[in-house]
């Protein structure tokens, strides 16, 4: 017999400083998804339903569409020339 089949003991359960150190929550903490909304895991890269890698940084960044960027320049350049001519 194995000294490590005595089934004599009692199951004490998981020590103070174990739990201190891995938690003792036995569910997994989810978040919602950026991008679509699922719930994924929060410690996930990646979104499993949408593929949308996740950024831990701030919030969601949304950078200006191209035809903004181009009509805000468009018009720049026309009231610079407007000014000198």
């Amino acid at each position: 017999m194995n000294q490590w089949d005595n089934d004599n003991l009692s199951d004490e359960g998981p020590l103070d400083c174990d739990l201190d150190e891995f938690g003792d929550d036995d569910e997994p903490t989810t978040t919602p998804c950026n991008a679509c909304g699922a719930e994924i895991y929060e410690d996930s890269p990646q979104c499993p339903v949408c593929g949308e890698y996740i950024s831990r940084s701030g919030g969601a960044h949304t950078a200006l569409p191209q035809w903004v960027i181009l009509i805000a320049t468009a018009a720049l350049i026309a009231f610079i020339c407007y000014i000198l001519f």
